[in-house]
């Protein structure tokens, strides 16, 4: 379900008409209007008061959390092992020097 498509359904959910979202919020409601029709989308200021206004969270209008309230963050970066975690330490440990050595010795079997 796309943004707009969430705040008509639960506009019509707690019985709001567009116009009297658009009283409630403080939103004209030609911009309720486009962001339903998916046109454009709400600025962060307008998702708090229309996620207040919906009794939902903001997190729910932009698809974060599920219709039982599950949260979803998607993290597409990388995870060290603990194995790497703990290397990590021991290296912020070292002198400069060692540090140095560190690199070069690892430059090397890169190199192989």
């Amino acid at each position: 379900m796309t943004l707009g498509e969430k705040i008509k359904s639960l506009r019509s959910d707690v019985g709001l008409t567009q116009k009297q979202l658009a009283v409630l919020t403080n939103i004209p409601r030609t911009s309720i209007s486009t962001w339903e029709l998916d046109k454009s989308i709400p600025s962060t200021e307008a998702l708090f008061a229309l996620a207040d206004a919906l009794q939902c969270t903001v997190d729910y209008l932009i698809g974060r959390e599920t219709d039982d309230g599950t949260v979803r963050i998607k993290y597409t970066g990388y995870i060290p092992t603990d194995e790497e975690v703990e290397f990590l330490k021991r290296y912020k440990k070292l002198t400069p020097t060692q540090k140095q050595t560190v690199q070069s010795v690892i430059s090397t079997f890169l190199q192989k």
